[in-house]
């Protein structure tokens, strides 16, 4: 079974943190289930949540959404990991005609270059 995680960019003060610190400091604990739903971290809007996709890169570092990915075998080509609704896709700077499965499944050919929020310009 995948592992559920989160990682969030802070707005306001332009970091990411971890899941961990997220719950441990802002909410006082892993309690989110206990919680009313408009004081959960899931709707803060100090914080836009990433989820980790259940797979990690070629170097073993978890893929998150946002995160800017490169392949090892195009060095020009790379994308944006992104949540569809459906699932996990490869879009930016243009719906790529890689499907990120089978780039996750070949030999691990992706690898993290940054993320949207810290390292925009990669996309362009």
């Amino acid at each position: 079974m995948r592992k559920f995680k989160f990682r969030a960019w802070h707005k306001g003060n332009k970091c990411m943190v971890d899941w961990e610190f997220l719950t441990s400091v802002r909410y006082g604990g892993n309690k989110l289930n206990d919680r009313v739903h408009h004081d959960s971290i899931f709707n803060d809007p100090d914080y836009i949540l990433q989820q980790y996709i259940g797979f990690s890169d070629k170097n073993d570092h978890d893929l998150y959404e946002g995160d800017i990915v490169g392949d090892i075998q195009c060095q020009d080509w790379k994308s944006e990991i992104v949540w569809t609704g459906i699932g996990f896709e490869l879009v930016k700077p243009q719906p790529s005609e890689r499907n990120l499965y089978e780039l996750l499944c070949d030999s691990n050919r992706l690898r993290v270059l940054g993320n949207i929020h810290q390292n925009p310009e990669l996309l362009f």
